[in-house]
C-alpha cells in the first residue's frame, strides 16, 4: 500500500479538493481525513479524530488497497509515506503546523520539481510519469532540468 499524505497552511487551502482529484485519477484507492469535516455522498471519505493512534488509524483501512490517501497535517503518525503533498496559500492564514508540515513535504503546490525527482517519485509510486504529470499540473507544480531539454529557460 503507497500512502499519500496530503496536508496544506489552513482550513479551506484544497486539501480536500486534492484528495478528490487523487481519488478520481488512482484507482483502488481509500480516503481517510484526520480531524473535523463532513464526509460528502460524492466523495466518502473516513473521518478520524486528529489525534487517532496508529494501531487504531490501521485498522480501518480495507485490505486490498493501492493507494491510501490521507488528509492531515499530522506526518509523524505515519512510518512511511510515499508521498507528502503540501498545500501552500497565504502565509497570514498559516496553522501553526504548517512550516513545519511544508518542510516535510516532498511536492509543494505553486513550486517547481526537477524532472529527474518526479519521475523517481513516479516510479516509486508505481505511477505512469504522465499520470504523475497531471498530479503536477493539478498542484501547479513546473517541471524543470528536463531530462530531454524540454522545458529548461
Amino acid at each position: 500500500m503507497k500512502t499519500i499524505l496530503i496536508s496544506g497552511a489552513y482550513s479551506g487551502c484544497g486539501k480536500t479538493t486534492t484528495a478528490a482529484f487523487l481519488s478520481e485519477i488512482l484507482k483502488n484507492n481509500f480516503c481517510v481525513k484526520l480531524g473535523e469535516g463532513k464526509s460528502k455522498t460524492d466523495n466518502p471519505v473516513l473521518l478520524l479524530e486528529k489525534d487517532v493512534s496508529y494501531d487504531t488509524f490501521i485498522k480501518n483501512i480495507p485490505e486490498n488497497v493501492k493507494y491510501l490517501l490521507v488528509e492531515s497535517n499530522n506526518f509523524k503518525l505515519f512510518p512511511v509515506i510515499d508521498l507528502h503533498i503540501f498545500i501552500d496559500g497565504d502565509k497570514i492564514k498559516y496553522k501553526a503546523s504548517a512550516e513545519k508540515t511544508k518542510k516535510n513535504a516532498d511536492l509543494v503546490s505553486n513550486t517547481d520539481i526537477d524532472c529527474c525527482l518526479a519521475l523517481s517519485k513516479a516510479k516509486q509510486l508505481e505511477i505512469n510519469p504522465r499520470m504523475f504529470g497531471k498530479i503536477l499540473d493539478f498542484l501547479k507544480i513546473k517541471v524543470r532540468k528536463c531530462q530531454l531539454g524540454l522545458f529548461d529557460k
